[in-house]
């Protein structure tokens, strides 16, 4: 990034209005460059998530903000219970999201299907749990997210069923 990402883009500025002395006096406008660069080590954990059957998305919450461009879906996998043998992985989907600590996947169709698909996995809170490895997102100076581990899975925070009703897409008839 190009702000406060290394000691050569990092400063501090402020206006005569930022800061009053005892006696009511404003500060001498100033812009001074930092001293001492610490860059960022701490990797960022998956707080929370949410899933919305009837939308498709799965919205994950971040301990700090993440790069929505990093963001490699295949890493989820939900599953019913925490050591659970009844698992899916994620194939594939998106997002639209900007670099936040909140980021919403867009499922993929098929992926969506098939969790439709399956009752024993992710119908209600109950059996929504999720793991994701480390490779699924990386903060805005590249850690990559804390592993959740199949022993560790988290529980779903808010789940929404699917309430849409199916509609007829196509059909055909071969009368021969």
């Amino acid at each position: 990034t190009g702000i406060a990402s290394t000691v050569n883009n990092t400063f501090l500025s402020l206006t005569q209005f930022a800061i009053k002395d005892m006696n009511g006096n404003n500060v001498v406008p100033s812009s001074l460059a930092v001293r001492q660069f610490v860059t960022d080590t701490i990797r960022p954990n998956l707080l929370s998530f949410d899933l919305n059957m009837d939308s498709g998305e799965l919205t994950m919450t971040f301990s700090e903000t993440v790069n929505s461009l990093s963001l490699r879906p295949i890493h989820v996998v939900l599953q019913d219970s925490i050591n659970s043998t009844v698992v899916f992985r994620l194939t594939g989907g998106s997002t639209e999201s900007l670099n936040r600590t909140v980021i919403v996947v867009d499922l993929s169709a098929s992926d969506l299907n098939e969790l439709k698909r399956n009752t024993d996995l992710a119908t209600s809170k109950r059996n929504s749990y999720l793991t994701i490895e480390s490779d699924l997102i990386s903060d805005m100076f590249g850690n990559s997210v804390v592993s959740i581990l199949n022993s560790s899975a988290i529980q779903i925070s808010l789940f929404t069923a699917d309430t849409t009703s199916p509609y007829l897409d196509t059909w055909h008839l071969d009368m021969d």
